[in-house]
């Protein structure tokens, strides 16, 4: 009796098993040939070479599973989701705080559009907006856009008709932006309990951030497709500068003609770059990397460090007057800002706690920017009413513009108390404070993140993510920065060795203006320029897709 119920239940899997083969590739197939109309440049990415650069005789070909997460991920999005065929009506609002700047939204009911498309039959009339294309993923794509954005509304470096709209798919649309929002709340989730995991075990699941193989790209492009109705709305014919690949791949879906996509960090996945697009990228090892891995070279170029104009601009006289604190012993002034995510609260309140001494010391000042974090808040008051330190609190963008201008106007200013704490109730706020106060701090203490490449000396603490290791080592060998400070206790080593040791901190300040000469931070100001030549070449050849314009 036991075998033949064993012999059965054989049976019924084994029926099982084929039918899910069966099912699974005849879905995939389809699911592939749709994909591959949307963006007939994916296949040419993934034709010949492997995550290693290596030649592959399959022409990665996924394997079953592979296959399978294709297809349940298109039917578990499409089942989940009222999914828009048509495009949204979008208006346009000016920014509450960036002149010039448009961010759009969902046009409400009976609300017209008022979108400025290119009118093609009258050679006067303006030309199509230029969109930045973001997403929330922590905070480094919305401050990677607003370095773009910086530059894009100066006149030398755009026809000062054309618009600039800042376009985030997770503000637009219902199920779509659902979607989005789904992503960033785990992924902001995911970080923070990744940072209080012990060491090994956090080691362990961070790898899995570092292994977007030909699959995530795969997932990419075909998750675009099916929620391109967020760009849609837009005119075809507008410059978009992605900030995210999502974005830059809903842009190629959707058939505009003039499309790049800003590669972050400094790790090759493949799902950090866009088909169809030209993929701009920070520096020398990725391009060469993505190079390997068979990223077609027509569709990839070396632009350089995504750093806002304000910071770039204010090289010469913020490396002099760091060099000028360090000579004369004042002080150092450690920023430390909180990532997107709102990961690492206990590394980071037990820092707080370490430097406190030094601060009473009068070697130390900080800057706590807490972000949008009402738990970073909270656990950074906490810890400064235990220590019984005064600080400075400030929740306000006016608040926050009067403590820069004080520091602007006198250079030898000082802020009124030792500590100060920021935290806001926007993201706008959180990630543009970090940003103005770059030029005033003589160190910036962060992961190495998106601001592992800013024009800043830089303390490298513990990463989120395998992904983000290749940062800290890129900051180190262009000299303005750190290698990776994975303890609390190696910080404050490091912290140390810049007060007791200052030519470090000298050099660093040197190379950054070395970087400077040579355009090394430069990339913001580059992708808009290239974003607006490949616009005018396109409108030159009457409307060719970005693949053809590549």
């Amino acid at each position: 009796m036991n075998l033949r119920i064993l012999e059965l239940l054989a049976a019924v899997g084994t029926a099982f098993l084929s039918a899910a083969y069966v099912w699974t590739r005849q879905h995939y197939d389809q699911i592939a040939n749709e994909t591959a109309k949307s963006n007939p440049a994916l296949p040419r990415y993934l034709a010949s070479h492997d995550d290693d650069g290596n030649n592959n005789n399959n022409n990665n070909q996924p394997s079953f599973l592979e296959k399978l997460q294709c297809v349940l991920l298109h039917v578990t999005t499409k089942w989940t989701r009222h999914l828009h065929k048509t495009p949204y009506a979008l208006v346009a609002e000016p920014h509450k705080y960036i002149p010039g700047l448009k961010p759009t939204r969902a046009a409400r009911k009976n609300e017209v559009s008022n979108i400025v498309n290119k009118d093609k039959s009258n050679k006067a009339s303006p030309p199509p907006p230029l969109v930045i294309g973001t997403i929330r993923m922590g905070f480094g794509h919305h401050r990677i856009s607003y370095a773009v954005a910086s530059y894009a509304l100066q006149e030398e470096n755009y026809d000062n008709r054309r618009e600039v709209y800042f376009h985030d798919i997770a503000t637009i649309g219902d199920d779509e932006s659902g979607l989005v929002d789904d992503a960033e709340t785990a992924y902001s989730l995911g970080s923070r309990a990744l940072t209080e995991l012990p060491n090994g075990l956090e080691r362990m699941v961070a790898k899995l951030s570092s292994n977007g193989g030909p699959n995530a790209l795969r997932m990419q492009v075909q998750t675009a497709r099916l929620i391109k109705s967020l760009m849609e709305g837009l005119d075809r014919s507008s410059p978009i500068i992605a900030t995210h690949p999502l974005v830059g791949a809903m842009a190629v879906a959707a058939n505009f003609s003039t499309v790049v996509n800003l590669v972050v960090d400094n790790h090759p996945q493949w799902f950090v770059v866009v088909p169809g697009a030209l993929n701009l990228v920070q520096g020398p090892r990725l391009y060469r990397e993505l190079l390997k891995m068979g990223v077609p070279d027509a569709d990839l170029e070396l632009a350089g460090h995504w750093n806002p104009r304000n910071i770039v601009q204010s090289i010469p006289q913020a490396t002099e007057r760091r060099i000028h604190r360090i000579q004369h012993q004042q002080p150092l002034r450690l920023l430390i800002p909180l990532g997107g995510a709102g990961a690492q609260q206990s590394f980071l309140t037990e820092l707080l706690h370490e430097c406190i001494p030094l601060v009473k010391e009068g070697k130390l000042q900080l800057w706590l920017n807490a972000g949008d974090h009402e738990h970073m808040k909270t656990a950074f008051q906490d810890e400064l009413e235990r220590s019984k330190m005064d600080y400075q609190f400030i929740s306000s963008v006016p608040a926050r513009n009067d403590f820069v201008a004080n520091l602007t106007q006198d250079a030898a200013a000082e802020p009124s108390h030792p500590i100060t704490l920021f935290a806001y109730n926007t993201s706008y706020a959180a990630v543009t404070t970090t940003d103005e106060l770059v030029p005033y701090a003589d160190v910036l203490v962060c992961k190495p993140s998106e601001m592992a490449f800013y024009a800043v000396p830089k303390l490298m603490i513990r990463r989120v993510g395998d992904h983000e290791a290749k940062s800290a080592v890129r900051a180190a060998e262009v000299g303005d920065g750190t290698l990776e400070a994975a303890t609390v206790a190696q910080v404050v080593t490091e912290i140390h060795q810049f007060w007791n040791k200052p030519s470090d901190l000298i050099t660093m300040n040197r190379m950054i203006r070395h970087n400077h000469e040579i355009g090394m931070y430069d990339g913001a100001k580059i992708a808009v320029q290239r974003a607006l030549a490949m616009a005018e070449q396109n409108e030159v050849n009457g409307g060719d897709s970005a693949k053809t314009a590549l």
